[in-house]
């Protein structure tokens, strides 16, 4: 399971931002996708759970995303969201969705936010 928490201050309140989650594998994850359950509250206080299906193959066993040496890099997108309160801590939890409880082959898996631009250019 990891654990991250968006402290309130870092986010601009009524900015919007999207969220990705970010992948390495290396050649020997032994599946053509991976199921990520993640525990969430950027939408309001409650905490909800979504199911995100990361692809990391093709149907011929292509992997799909870029990298060098034997990893794979995957930036995936999860949700877009404005912070709606200036106070509250968000928190992201990540934990995998697949029948085996330590998976082999997966490198890294983190959380990128990128500020968007809202309203008339």
């Amino acid at each position: 399971m990891l654990i991250f928490t968006i402290d309130s201050l870092l986010p601009s309140f009524g900015v919007g931002y999207d969220v990705t989650v970010e992948l390495t594998t290396n050649r020997s994850y032994p599946y053509r996708d991976l199921w990520l359950l993640i525990d969430q509250n950027l939408t309001d206080s409650q905490v909800r759970t979504d199911t995100l299906r990361c692809l990391l193959a093709d149907e011929y066993g292509r992997w799909l995303g870029g990298g060098a040496g034997g990893l794979n890099q995957l930036s995936l997108p999860y949700r877009s969201f404005i912070p709606w309160d200036s106070v509250s801590n968000y928190r992201l939890v990540i934990r995998h969705g697949m029948e085996e409880e330590l998976l082999r082959g997966v490198e890294k898996v983190g959380v990128k936010m990128i500020g968007m631009k809202r309203g008339n250019p």
